[in-house]
């Protein structure tokens, strides 16, 4: 047996069945319109994800329906016994291999996106996801940044109205807890959009982790094992937080890029250890929310994968925001201190030097995800010093139709 559910659509109206298009006994082919439901003026058809006999309707006309409701249960064809299965993941048992024309594993910006293209070009695409779709830049990076930034430079705006011949009554102040609370309702609202268009465009979703076991084949482990091989694979698993191996690096109070996502905690003063986007994004962020900054960058100037002109630009911000920064600084290490606080080291033109801070944000890069995938089952080429996979200028790798885009192959990194 196979239940119809009802995937995630983005909408500010209940969703509410209007057609019901079959009813029990019904032979129905995969792909045929079983229902339509709308939302507002909007109406979406929702499709057997199998060919099969209709055994049971589980709803009628006009009832409201949610995400992941059970619309109606189909019978598969030429099944003996009853077996679970959902519209994202009706595959087999771990014990058979299931052919997959395109297998993407990983749901970022560059394996959702290729899904889709895909799909629409009327490829049948298999999607791993262990995660949120999204990946990174939606979940962790990008976005969540955004919104934070957004927040942080409206204050500072309001701050400085009276430069806009604008008076304000009262103090403005940050409220973290709902700062965090809109960022992660956008968050949610763009992976729900993901889903729905993952789910309008019948690509197969799997929930789980991808594994190589060879050239030829993937094992993915969900709620039950799958074993799928390829007519084409393209690795799409992202990257990672590089962690800092200095003493004192795993201590509570020094964060990572995630956990400073999700703090609701604002503290008063923060040591960012990084130069680069991550850490110059972070720091102009913080100083509009009123944190005193030390920004601590290795390189000898921030920004330093820009032109100068950039990097100048930035730097008169920072300073402009009373951000203290530390050019050429290469961390040795963080204590906690008696009264709370983290006093970061670090050695700067020929000295060595601290720096006092509530808590301390990790923010010096990332590596390729490859750990964990397999790949080592495989003949694919890995850089032995990043980590990443060696493709070339299509993103093919010296595996025949196997490809690597984003993050994973470290040519152009988040």
């Amino acid at each position: 047996m196979l239940n119809v559910t009802m995937p995630p659509i983005p909408a500010t109206k209940p969703t509410v069945v209007a057609g019901i298009l079959v009813k029990a006994g019904d032979v129905v082919e995969a792909g045929q319109e079983l229902f339509s439901v709308e939302t507002g003026k909007r109406a979406v058809p929702i499709t057997a994800p199998e060919s099969g006999t209709i055994s049971q309707v589980l709803v009628a006309e006009g009832d409201v329906v949610a995400a992941d409701d059970v619309l109606a249960i189909i019978e598969e064809r030429g099944s003996t016994a009853p077996a679970t299965g959902a519209i994202r993941n009706n595959a087999g048992d771990a014990g058979q291999s299931q052919r997959a024309e395109l297998l993407i594993i990983g749901g970022g910006t560059g394996g959702y996106v290729t899904a889709i293209y895909a799909a629409k070009k009327g490829i049948q695409v298999t999607l791993v996801e262990q995660a949120e779709l999204g990946g990174t830049c939606l979940n962790r990076g990008c976005i969540p940044t955004k919104t934070l930034v957004a927040s942080a430079s409206l204050l500072r705006d309001i701050l400085h109205a009276s430069e806009w011949g604008l008076v304000m009554e009262g103090t403005a102040r940050p409220n973290m807890d709902a700062i965090i609370a809109r960022k992660d309702r956008i968050v949610r609202e763009l992976v729900d959009g993901i889903e729905y268009l993952v789910a309008k465009n019948r690509i197969r979703l799997l929930r789980g982790t991808a594994r190589f076991e060879g050239n030829k084949t993937v094992v993915v482990d969900g709620e039950k094992t799958q074993r799928l091989s390829f007519s084409n694979c393209i690795i799409a698993t992202g990257s990672a937080i590089r962690p800092l191996d200095v003493p004192g690096a795993d201590l509570p109070k020094v964060l990572d890029t995630d956990q400073a996502l999700d703090s609701t905690t604002l503290p008063s003063s923060i040591a960012i250890v990084g130069g680069g986007v991550t850490g110059v994004e972070f720091a102009l962020m913080y100083a509009n929310l009123g944190v005193h900054v030390t920004i601590l960058a290795r390189r000898s100037r921030l920004l330093h994968v820009f032109d100068e002109d950039a990097s100048a630009a930035i730097t008169a911000s920072a300073t402009a925001r009373s951000i203290r920064v530390e050019l050429g600084a290469d961390v040795k290490g963080f204590a906690e201190q008696p009264d709370g606080t983290v006093l970061t080291t670090f050695e700067a033109q020929g000295e060595m030097r601290q720096v006092s801070s509530t808590c301390v944000l990790l923010a010096g890069g990332r590596k390729p995800v490859t750990d964990g995938v397999g790949v080592e089952t495989t003949d694919i080429a890995v850089d032995s010093k990043t980590g990443a996979i060696v493709v070339d200028e299509h993103m093919r790798t010296n595996v025949d139709s196997i490809y690597g885009i984003g993050d994973v192959n470290g040519l152009d990194m988040l």
